[in-house]
C-alpha cells in the first residue's frame, strides 16, 4: 500500500542500543549497515489510524519471541547482545484484541521483573512462574513463620529454577530487635543467597504512622544487617516516604516502594509503569524496587490469578551485590 497524505505506515529502528533513528516511510531504508538492529517501531498515519491498529513483535537473540505491542511503542531490547532476528506485523481493526501475549514487548537489560508472594499464595508452582525474581514473606512480628509455612520450599525451588530471591518480614511494631532476630533466625541459612527486606505498613502495626516509624525501622535494619549481612531494604508506600524524614535510613538502606494508579488488571510486566511526579522522599526519584500494582496478570502464572508486580532498577549483578 503506497503512502499518501491520506494514509501510510512509518517505521523507526534502534541500532546497537543507540538512540532511535528518524522515522522513515514509503520504502526508505531504516538502520545502518554493520550494526545490530536492537529495536523497532511502527505507526500508521492518516485515516488508517481511525480504523486500524498496527501490531508487531520482535524475536531477539538468546530470548526468543517477545510480546506484541502496537502503534509506535518499542519492540525489541536495549541491549546489543540481544539483537532483533525477526519480527511479525499485523494490521487489526481498531480496538481488536492483540494477536497474542503483550507481556514484555521491550526488554530492558538494566531492569528485572518480579513478584512478591506470601502464605495467601498457597499452591503456587514456582517453576511455572514467569519472574526474574521472587520476594517471599518469611515472618511477621515475633510469631515466626506460622504465617507462611512454605517459605523455605518456595525459596529452594526458585533458586533451583535460576531465579533471584528475597525474603520479607512484616513488622508488627513491637520490639524491633526481637522482630529482627525472629526474621534472621528464619532466613539465616539463605545468607548470601537471598535479599532481606522489612515490610513497614499499617495493618497489625500500632507503631505505624506514630512518628516513631523512622527510629523503629532503623533499629530493625541495623540489627538485621549486623547479623545477616548484605544490604537490607525497606518496603513502604510513597505516601509514607514523604510523611517523615527518612534520610537516616535512606543513607544506608535502599527502598522497595509501592504506588498504584488504580486496581485494574495489569496484563504482563511494564517496563515504564505509571508513578506520580512526587519524589520518594529521602530516596529521591526512584526506589530500587518499584511495586506498581497488586493486580498483575501473568501468562505463566504458576496457578495464581493476581500478583504484586515489581520492577528492579538494575541488573542481576546489581541484585547479587546486595547479598555481599
Amino acid at each position: 500500500m503506497p503512502a499518501s497524505d491520506e494514509y501510510g505506515i512509518t517505521y523507526s529502528v534502534s541500532n546497537n542500543a543507540n538512540a532511535w533513528q528518524a522515522w522513515k516511510s514509503d520504502g526508505e531504508i531504516a538502520g545502518q549497515a554493520g550494526q545490530n538492529l536492537t529495536a523497532i517501531r511502527f505507526k500508521l498515519t492518516g485515516i488508517l489510524t481511525t480504523y486500524y491498529d498496527i501490531w508487531y513483535r520482535a524475536h531477539i537473540a538468546n530470548v526468543g519471541w517477545l510480546g506484541w505491542t502496537r502503534n509506535g511503542a518499542a519492540a525489541g531490547s536495549d541491549s546489543d547482545t540481544t539483537p532483533v532476528e525477526a519480527f511479525q506485523i499485523q494490521l487489526r481493526p481498531k480496538g481488536a484484541a492483540a494477536p497474542g501475549s503483550t507481556q514484555t514487548a521491550y526488554k530492558i537489560a538494566r531492569q528485572l521483573n518480579g513478584v512478591d508472594i506470601s502464605g495467601w499464595n498457597e499452591g503456587i508452582n514456582i517453576s511455572k512462574l514467569d519472574a526474574d525474581f521472587v520476594i517471599i514473606k518469611a515472618t511477621e512480628g515475633v510469631q515466626g513463620t506460622i504465617y507462611n509455612p512454605w517459605y523455605k520450599s518456595w525459596a529452594d525451588k526458585a533458586l533451583a529454577d535460576g531465579k533471584l530471591i528475597g525474603f520479607y518480614h512484616y513488622a508488627n511494631g513491637g520490639d524491633p530487635i526481637k522482630e529482627a532476630d525472629c526474621f534472621y533466625n528464619a532466613i539465616a541459612e539463605f545468607k548470601g543467597r537471598a535479599v532481606a527486606c522489612l515490610d513497614w505498613e499499617g495493618q497489625g502495626n500500632p507503631t505505624f504512622d506514630t512518628g516513631k516509624d523512622v527510629a523503629w525501622c532503623k533499629k530493625f535494619l541495623n540489627r538485621l544487617k549486623s547479623r545477616y549481612g548484605g544490604t537490607p531494604l525497606l518496603y513502604t508506600s510513597k505516601n509514607y516516604t514523604n510523611a517523615y524524614d527518612w534520610s537516616s535510613v535512606a543513607a544506608s538502606y535502599p527502598l522497595w516502594g509501592a504506588e498504584y494508579p488504580d486496581f485494574k488488571d495489569v496484563n504482563g510486566y511494564q517496563s515504564d509503569p505509571w508513578q506520580s511526579s512526587r519524589p520518594w522522599g529521602a530516596w529521591g526519584k526512584n526506589p530500587l524496587i518499584f511495586q506498581y500494582t497488586s493486580t498483575g496478570v501473568l501468562l505463566k502464572n504458576g496457578g495464581i490469578e493476581h500478583f504484586d508486580f515489581n520492577l528492579f532498577y538494575g541488573t542481576v549483578g546489581d541484585w547479587k551485590a546486595l547479598l555481599k
